[in-house]
């Protein structure tokens, strides 16, 4: 896999298959027993998801900056590796900002204001990333 330059000029490394995502959730997005619920990846309804979910590429050399990102007063965080949302047939592709050279976007997911079958087929999506998801806890060094 080729790094992908972005409209940014940064030029992203590659998402490899092993490569961890990491997602912002609500704290109810959890299940008392720790799943995650699919809520955490359904797109929003007003259509800002329509390019993709966002989510960050785990990624050592940005653990602080993640951390400040995902680590938030009544949220938590969701990581799902990248092999299985392309086992799913979604994929992976970076989308780095000034502010998250790893950020990246789930594609594939159906825009949610396009009609009823987008929406159920959304739904199937958010529950079958979700059924691969843990909740994530930050390294401590």
């Amino acid at each position: 896999m080729q790094p992908e330059s972005c409209s940014t000029g940064y030029v992203a490394p590659p998402i490899l298959p092993a490569d961890n995502l990491l997602r912002r959730m609500r704290e109810s997005d959890v299940y008392a027993d720790g799943r995650v619920k699919k809520a955490a990846f359904k797109p929003r309804k007003n259509g800002l998801d329509r390019d993709g979910l966002s989510v960050s590429v785990e990624d050592p050399q940005y653990r602080q900056q993640h951390r400040a990102t995902f680590e938030l007063p009544g949220k938590l965080t969701a990581t799902i590796q990248v092999k299985a949302v392309y086992e799913i047939g979604l994929d992976v592709r970076p989308d780095p900002d000034p502010s998250d050279p790893r950020h990246a976007l789930i594609t594939g997911i159906p825009d949610l204001t396009l009609g009823e079958k987008e929406q159920l087929e959304a739904e199937r999506f958010a529950e079958l990333l979700a059924r691969h998801a843990s909740q994530y806890t930050f390294p401590e060094n």
